[in-house]
């Protein structure tokens, strides 16, 4: 399996490295973004608190990367990406929303830090502390055009 690997955390680092030990797949590119970035919610920037510079890991294997400079819709992104040849991407301590036209090329799966549905969108063990939560997990689900909430395939 051709896999286009794409985060920005310590949380993505460690998935990526999972993902390079497995004999089936292969890790044809990643997409990262840098520590502080715009996105819709605040275009003046955001700050990756837990931001992993993913580019001297990628060097190191020699996978091809690519930095995000502003959205997932720049110029040339998605045509960089489809020489790559995805069979899947796989996203782990991501921000942005993967476009339709990105899950067109090839399925999209998120990995996030809780039992989905609940505690969807930033900061999900943060507030399962917060609401007392005695139970908490990594969910696997395919994207769709909302915020985590497509189909889980496992927990």
């Amino acid at each position: 399996m051709n896999l286009v690997f794409i985060g920005s955390s310590h949380f993505a680092l460690r998935c990526l490295e999972t993902c390079l030990a497995l004999p089936e797949v292969q890790i044809v590119g990643i997409v990262t973004s840098p520590k502080k970035f715009s996105i819709s919610y605040r275009p003046s920037g955001v700050t990756n608190v837990l931001h992993q510079d993913l580019v001297e890991f990628a060097h190191s294997h020699a996978i091809p990367i690519i930095t995000l400079m502003c959205t997932m819709n720049e110029p040339g992104l998605l045509e960089k990406i489809i020489e790559w040849k995805p069979n899947a991407f796989l996203i782990a301590g991501w921000y942005h929303m993967i476009p339709k036209r990105w899950r067109e090329v090839a399925p999209a799966y998120g990995l996030h830090a809780s039992l989905l549905p609940d505690y969807s969108g930033g900061a999900p063990l943060v507030w399962a502390m917060i609401n007392g939560e005695k139970k908490t997990c990594i969910t696997l689900f395919q994207m769709d055009d909302g915020v985590d909430s497509g189909p889980i395939a496992g927990k």
